[in-house]
């Protein structure tokens, strides 16, 4: 025994974690778990939220008429009328290559005024006079285009003295 010599002990190999099968409930409980809750938070949202009665107005109702919604925001006035105004075409400030184009009408309130077609032409004027002062990146985007509404609406407003109710965007092309 004294000359026998001890062999090293055989090194302990790691070993490799083997790959498990995926079982098919592994895979689909928490698909039910995330449905389930997906479908209970949707209910809660519905019972809390009040619910609104919307009706939608027949075509053959009123002899192919359409009547507003009873909680639209927005009524017509009995006695408001549209304007068609010219088109407006101009080039932006800073930008000789870039033109717009614009077509619009105006809500007139009540009566349209005698003089319907002079205020017409100051309107069209007045935007075509904004427009060139306007720069492209100021109307790029729909907050750009709301702003651009915005602006126009209070314009037309302001020289209108407050006959105009709205103004209609009918189309705008920027080339």
């Amino acid at each position: 025994m004294a000359g026998q010599e001890k062999s090293p002990p055989a090194p302990v190999s790691a070993a490799e974690p083997q790959p498990k099968a995926s079982s098919p409930i592994a895979l689909v409980l928490p698909l039910l778990i995330v449905t389930g809750l997906a479908a209970g938070t949707g209910a809660a949202i519905g019972l809390i939220l009040p619910q609104q009665n919307q009706e939608v107005p027949s075509a053959q109702a009123g002899h192919g008429q359409v009547t507003p919604d009873k909680d639209s925001g927005r009524r017509a006035a009995a006695g408001a009328s549209l304007r068609v105004l010219p088109p407006v075409t101009t080039n932006l400030v800073g930008q000789k290559s870039t033109w717009i184009r614009l077509e619009a009408a105006i809500v007139l309130e009540g009566e349209p005024p005698a003089d319907i077609d002079v205020l017409g032409g100051k309107i069209a004027d007045d935007i075509l006079a904004f427009l060139r002062t306007v720069q492209l990146a100021q109307i790029e985007g729909p907050s750009g285009l709301q702003n651009l509404r915005e602006d126009l609406n209070d314009l037309v407003r302001i020289r209108s003295a407050g006959k105009v109710r709205e103004l209609v965007l009918q189309s705008l092309i920027v080339e």
